[in-house]
């Protein structure tokens, strides 16, 4: 039923995904140059030259497959076992988010300096909602299959 509290684990989990195309991830210092670190990639901060420093692809298509596994997750309540596989692809991609704002921010430019934004936390939060969700799926599977041996 869509109303069991794997819809909130799962739905918080949507939201801390979709909260990245919003927020920066990262401050990026090098060179005495400052940057950001969106989902897209990396721009300068100040406003003079507004171009992208570096494109961050992945990341974007990644972060949107797992706000998109998120949501459709929810609505796949009839079929538990096929919605525990999709929040542990979903897990699986979160970690994947994870490093790669990782190394978008640490690796990609070389030498510099790196300021984690609150933002770059939430795919880890994102991770752990989706394995509670995951673990209340099971739960739910497992009481079905107690009931139809009672019967």
């Amino acid at each position: 039923m869509i109303q069991r509290i794997q819809t909130v684990w799962l739905f918080l989990a949507f939201l801390s995904a979709a909260v990245l195309f919003f927020l920066p991830l990262a401050e990026i210092s090098q060179a005495g140059k400052n940057f950001e670190l969106l989902y897209r990639g990396i721009y300068p901060l100040t406003g003079e030259n507004p171009e992208m420093k570096l494109a961050s692809i992945p990341l974007a298509s990644i972060n949107f497959l797992t706000a998109l596994l998120s949501i459709t997750s929810i609505f796949l309540f009839k079929k538990r076992k096929l919605q525990m596989r999709i929040c542990m692809y979903n897990s699986i991609l979160l970690i994947a988010v994870t490093g790669l704002i990782y190394y978008y921010s640490s690796y990609a430019m070389g030498s510099c300096e790196t300021t984690f934004d609150l933002a770059s936390a939430f795919p880890i939060v994102a991770f752990i909602l989706t394995m509670l969700a995951r673990n209340a799926i099971k739960k739910d599977d497992k009481l079905v299959k107690s009931l139809d041996r009672i019967r």
